[in-house]
């Protein structure tokens, strides 16, 4: 295995990505010290340069929010949410949502009719098993009864026993 010489500790070490960066600027791929010299150099500049690291923070945070309200970033961010959250691709998504005409499986309203634009993945908090998609509000009314049958029986009969009078 090749090795470099590292020139911040002057140690030898193997010339791979578990020891050295990847640079693709150098001929051999990899930058000219390793890893821990890197990161150690780093945090002796961030601490010597506190008011540029601000500038930095502040310039890649505001690249970030033009990003995710392009329709790439949102579609990117959409994307990366339902395959780490529900484990599905947004074809997936899409092909839910037309098999229920794009609207809630619960009120039947459109997706764009909410504070959402899209429907929310209603899925079993005990099995993680995807049911249906439903707008913002049906989701979060079936998240605050915690998905408990016998408490939804009671706010109906609950409903019902003061659909037509009233205490006041």
């Amino acid at each position: 295995m090749e090795k470099r010489l590292c020139t911040g500790c002057n140690q030898e070490k193997p010339l791979d990505s578990q020891h050295f960066t990847k640079d693709k600027h150098d001929l051999s791929g990899f930058t000219y010290r390793c890893k821990s010299c890197r990161a150690k150099a780093h945090k002796e500049w961030s601490l010597k340069n506190p008011e540029k690291i601000k500038e930095i923070n502040l310039k890649n945070r505001e690249k970030r929010k033009q990003f995710y309200k392009s329709p790439e970033g949102v579609e990117s961010s959409r994307k990366a949410h339902l395959k780490r959250v529900f484990g599905i691709s947004l074809e997936q998504y899409d092909e839910m949502s037309k098999k229920q005409k794009h609207k809630c499986a619960i009120c039947g309203k459109p997706e764009m009719n909410n504070k959402n634009k899209v429907l929310c993945v209603d899925h079993n908090h005990k099995t993680g098993a995807i049911r249906q998609l439903l707008c913002g509000l049906c989701n979060s009314g079936l998240g605050a009864f915690k998905d408990d049958e016998k408490l939804l029986k009671k706010a109906i009969k609950y409903l019902k026993k003061h659909e037509s009078n009233s205490i006041l």
